[in-house]
């Protein structure tokens, strides 16, 4: 019997009734974060000698192998010989299993080390007891024999099935932890299952929270006072639950046709509007939470009185002004980059091309929020900066000339505008920064300024907008979606048709930006 098994297995008897789950409860059994900390690591540095092993390496070693914790215990699900890692710790190892109260949004690629670290963290960081805190992973909660043996016949478990204890294990805990890392190439969000379970977290109302070990904060927090977030901003971009990856097809088709039932099923990427509201739900989302470890992070360090570098008020700026459909981060944009300004003053960096740019953003910002008096005298002031930093021939000041010819926009001085912007598109090309984001942003605008007085010219300077954006690789962009409505607007005003295709790829990237 399972009670015989355990009392050989642990040399003491079996307790009565209490380490015998029913199947309601081993299937939404949970092990503690305390115990995984402590001696499922432990276990694994044992068996491999370290704890950079993924979890495809322990499967095939510790969880579904005869020397498995749980390879000689009964498992209460089915009644046979071989149960899940964690149904082995219920039975032999009392109080450090219970009713799971969150579910790991994750991929088997990590590692034991980067997946535990992360989950210790956040129990620190939410002040939350690593006793009381029981996780539903599914390498370790789902019964690894069985799944084995399913592999070995061919005979999966019908999607059905498993898509209803997904559902009810996640509504069991209704909190949902999603793991990144690495932090700038999170894998998770490559794996068709991660991100439908971010999508039914978000869409159901369940807590979502993103864990990362912590020195992959410790990257997120090097790269806020450096290069800043323009790449993770990027990457996430990519999300395409019609392009993540599954380990069994047949879960790519199902989740596809569940999200889409009208998708055909020769061509499942096939664009589809509700697949792209599931990519802006879930990338908002992953935002939301960079954007609130940011600020966070800069508010904690005002409150110990720490100094903070000028570069990171800007970055961290950046990441508020990009949350656009959020009028209270929207808000907090001026202010960061006012801060920015106070640190760089205070810190003598006012000649340096950093500085420059620093009151073009905030210009740029005051333009946006028709401040136009105050815009015009920061860049009276950045102007002054560039020449002082002799960077006249570089891309930041092309920016700024960019940012002048809006204001010219704004009121209403058009060929002063054209000029400044021809004046940007030469910085640039004399540069030799063509490869650029900026250069494709001068381009599109030029093409908007012959819009009336050359439209023969418009569409070469849009379709070589069009080339650079698509050459670094800045399609996800307001920028690029904006690009792509303007070329329809100008074919259907020339020709009073067409334009429909264009229109339509615009619509979808500004679906896909949650604009």
């Amino acid at each position: 019997s399972a009670r015989a098994v355990m009392s050989v297995m642990t040399d003491v008897p079996a307790d009565p009734i209490s380490r015998v789950c029913s199947v309601e409860e081993s299937s939404v059994l949970g092990i503690s974060v305390h115990y995984l900390s402590t001696v499922f690591l432990k276990e694994v540095e044992k068996e491999f000698g370290h704890s950079d092993c993924n979890y495809y390496e322990v499967n095939e070693r510790m969880l579904a192998s005869k020397k498995a914790k749980g390879a000689e215990v009964i498992c209460p699900r089915d009644g046979a010989q071989g149960c899940s890692y964690v149904d082995a710790v219920h039975a032999l190892e009392s109080g450090n299993t219970d009713a799971a109260n969150v579910m790991l949004s994750w991929s088997w690629q990590y590692s034991v080390r980067t997946v535990v670290r992360a989950l210790v963290r956040w129990c620190t960081m939410e002040k939350r007891d690593p006793k009381k805190v029981f996780v539903w992973q599914c390498a370790l909660c789902n019964n690894q024999f069985r799944v084995e043996a399913s592999k070995a016949s061919g005979e999966w478990e019908s999607f059905e099935t498993f898509k209803a204890l997904f559902e009810k294990r996640m509504d069991h805990t209704s909190h949902v932890l999603s793991l990144m890392a690495p932090w700038d190439q999170p894998i998770n969000i490559t794996r068709i299952w991660c991100v439908f379970e971010k999508y039914v977290a978000l869409d159901k109302g369940h807590k979502f929270d993103v864990i990362m070990p912590e020195e992959e904060d410790a990257k997120f927090q090097e790269a806020l006072e450096t290069t800043g977030m323009q790449p993770i901003w990027d990457l996430f971009f990519k999300v395409d639950i019609q392009k993540a990856q599954a380990t069994a097809e047949t879960d790519r088709r199902n989740i596809l046709h569940l999200v889409d039932p009208d998708l055909p099923e020769d061509n499942l990427e096939l664009y589809s509007n509700s697949c792209a509201r599931i990519n802006a739900s879930v990338v908002y989302r992953l935002q939301q939470w960079f954007v609130k470890q940011a600020l966070e992070s800069i508010q904690q360090r005002e409150e110990a009185g720490d100094p903070i570098p000028m570069k990171a008020y800007v970055n961290v700026a950046w990441l508020l002004s990009q949350q656009r459909n959020d009028e209270k981060t929207w808000g907090l944009v001026q202010p960061m980059y006012e801060k920015g300004v106070q640190a760089g003053r205070a810190t003598n960096q006012e000649n340096t091309r950093e500085f420059a740019d620093l009151l073009c953003k905030l210009a740029s910002f005051k333009q946006k929020n028709k401040i136009l008096t105050e815009a015009a005298e920061l860049m009276t002031e950045a102007e002054m900066r560039f020449e002082k930093a002799d960077a006249h021939n570089t891309e930041e000041y092309a920016d700024f000339l960019k940012c002048r010819a809006l204001h010219l926009r704004r009121t209403g001085h058009y060929d002063e505008m054209t000029e400044q912007l021809h004046k940007a598109q030469e910085v640039l090309e004399n540069a030799g920064l063509q490869e650029t984001r900026t250069y494709a942003g001068v381009l599109r605008y030029l093409g908007q300024c012959y819009r009336h007085t050359a439209p023969g010219k418009v569409m070469e300077y849009y379709e070589n907008s069009k080339y650079y954006f698509e050459e670094t690789k800045s399609t996800y962009s307001q920028g690029y979606a904006s690009l792509l409505s303007d070329m329809a607007l100008h074919i259907y005003r020339r020709h009073r048709e067409g334009g429909t295709e264009l229109f339509e790829q615009a619509r979808r990237m500004f679906v896909a930006l949650g604009l």
